[in-house]
């Protein structure tokens, strides 16, 4: 809907019936928009004042729009979308986040001459800078392994949707597929990736946005296997109340707990354990968390709890060796009495 200065502020918001004959009418006046005329220059709103996303679905297009004005809407080449976003305050900010974030991604965008929309299974990301438009075109699962340098930017515009799906009324056609697989389906190698990063907020808001904790990502490995060797006990109680299964294994059969043993992290141990972690559970090789640990410099804190917990230490895997037998491999006097005692 066009304002008095000839923008397209949101006045209402709801799931509107836009006619797919008038959606190609409506994304040429967003990318021929002059932004002086809705009250915009560089000096208050930035390098970017607004952003066009748009993904293609099943041979549609969906089309993602914030402005600086205040304007947030979805249109489907198809028909139907959701206007007024801008409306309420946490859309409102999802988009600015998104508008503030747009600038450092310019470098990696080239000016847009003309103006396709995207092909199944890929973004287009028009950034309307003032005095040009840029754009970048990126296939969804590169975007979703979050190395490349909008998807940051793809996740931001994700958790806008997620806001403006809360509130709609009525059934925006389009609107899961649009979201899919960010919003409902997180790709799990980000959440991965914020997990080795320590990147508590991107891990709570991934988590907001449907993130599944107990789902793998490269070799079985879970967020919370990676938080447990890193040694991160925030992030590993984060996960653990976001409900991440703390016997769930890797493709060698490696638990939560076992990393952290591995790695000699007491407090990540400690908190695994305290939550039901199986102190007996068994790898490929029948390992158990009590062999890693003996085999660490100067982790008989981890020991003594396993021990304590009733860990086994005569037990012996498929390599026919037992957490004794490791201390005495591995010249551990200190920890062979440990577990000698608990005999």
């Amino acid at each position: 809907m066009n304002d008095s200065s000839g923008g397209m502020r949101d006045v209402s918001f709801n799931t509107v019936p836009v006619d797919s004959s008038i959606y190609n009418k409506l994304r040429m006046t967003v990318l021929t928009m002059d932004p002086a005329g809705i009250g915009l220059s560089p000096e208050t709103d930035g390098p970017v004042w607004g952003i066009l996303a748009e993904m293609g679905i099943s041979g549609a297009v969906a089309s993602l729009l914030m402005v600086r004005d205040g304007t947030v809407s979805l249109y489907f080449s198809k028909g139907g979308g959701i206007v007024g976003g801008g409306a309420h305050d946490d859309v409102l900010d999802a988009a600015d986040n998104c508008l503030s974030h747009a600038g450092a991604c310019l470098a990696h965008a080239k000016p847009a001459y003309m103006f396709p929309t995207p092909e199944d299974d890929k973004v287009v990301f028009y950034l309307l800078a003032f005095g040009e438009i840029f754009t970048v075109g990126v296939e969804v699962q590169e975007l979703e392994r979050g190395a490349h340098p909008l998807s940051e930017l793809f996740r931001m515009a994700q958790e806008v949707l997620s806001r403006l799906e809360s509130y709609s009324t009525g059934s925006a056609q389009g609107v899961d597929g649009f979201l899919f697989p960010v919003d409902k389906k997180v790709n799990q190698d980000m959440l991965v990736k914020a997990v080795n990063d320590g990147d508590v907020e991107k891990i709570r808001s991934l988590i907001d946005q449907g993130a599944e904790p107990n789902s793998p990502g490269d070799e079985g490995l879970t967020p919370l296997m990676a938080a447990a060797y890193n040694g991160d006990d925030g992030i590993v109680a984060l996960l653990l109340d976001a409900g991440a299964d703390t016997e769930l294994k890797d493709i060698s059969g490696y638990t939560a707990l076992m990393y952290a043993c591995l790695q000699g992290n007491y407090a990540c141990a400690k908190l695994l354990v305290d939550c039901g972690a199986d102190i007996n559970a068994r790898d490929n090789d029948n390992s158990t968390p009590l062999m890693f640990a003996v085999q660490g410099d100067a982790w008989n804190t981890i020991v003594k709890m396993l021990v304590a917990e009733g860990a086994d230490p005569s037990f012996a895997g498929n390599h026919g060796m037992s957490a004794i037998d490791f201390a005495i491999q591995n010249g551990r006097e200190d920890t062979l009495m440990i577990l000698q005692k608990s005999l």
